[in-house]
């Protein structure tokens, strides 16, 4: 049984940087450590995790949905990218799961070709000014639930598609997965839980997924 899907997180796999979000503290100078521990202790979620977030930016002068793009704009793209998701097309569907920001989610896939996106989101008004407030497509303790999501909205069965991430959030999504690739880890328990780990260059996953049969039965 082939492969149907491919599905990546983003942050440290797409782009070289460990957090899209991270990326824009670095720039403004804002420091989310605390409420990063919170959220991980569980005192916070993730709509009240991005709103904190976003109230920071908007006190530096971040003010619409364009201020921050111009800043996500300078991600890194991670090598091998545009190279990688190339040789897919045509042979698979390709999709981005992330719990990062949707801003630079939808710009690495208008430069790719990858074609859906999942991605977090901020509120934003016509005028494109910033709420303050986050949109929670993909929380980052359960990316499980919208991977399995995408795939029953595009009729696959889970175990025909194939899981990337670099970290022990992404392990949710990587046991559901036919196959799970762990790029670049960052941590042990992602490779511990995936069947292949690659690092490197991103078309390195290619050999693992031009395979005709699955990893796990």
């Amino acid at each position: 049984m082939s492969f149907e899907l491919v599905a990546f997180d983003m942050d440290g796999v797409l782009i070289s940087c460990r957090s899209s979000w991270q990326l824009i503290h670095d720039e403004l100078g804002t420091d989310n450590n605390e409420d990063l521990k919170a959220y991980i202790r569980g005192e916070i979620d993730d709509e009240e995790f991005i709103k904190r977030d976003v109230t920071k930016w908007m006190d530096k002068g971040i003010k619409t949905r364009s201020d921050l793009e111009r800043i996500l704009s300078k991600a890194p793209r991670t090598e091998g990218l545009l190279e990688t998701i190339s040789s897919l097309k045509g042979r698979v569907k390709t999709a981005i799961v992330s719990a990062g920001l949707d801003l630079i989610a939808d710009q690495i896939a208008r430069e790719s070709g990858i074609e859906y996106v999942l991605a977090n989101g901020l509120e934003v008004d016509d005028e494109g000014r910033l709420g303050g407030r986050g949109v929670v497509r993909v929380p980052l303790r359960d990316k499980g639930k919208p991977f399995i999501d995408l795939c029953e909205l595009l009729g696959i069965d889970p175990k025909r598609a194939v899981a990337i991430g670099n970290s022990k959030f992404d392990v949710p999504m990587l046991k559901h997965a036919g196959l799970g690739i762990s790029f670049n880890p960052i941590d042990e328990e992602i490779g511990r839980n995936s069947d292949v780990i690659v690092r490197g260059s991103m078309v390195g996953i290619l050999p693992f997924i031009s395979t005709t049969q699955q990893r796990r039965v």
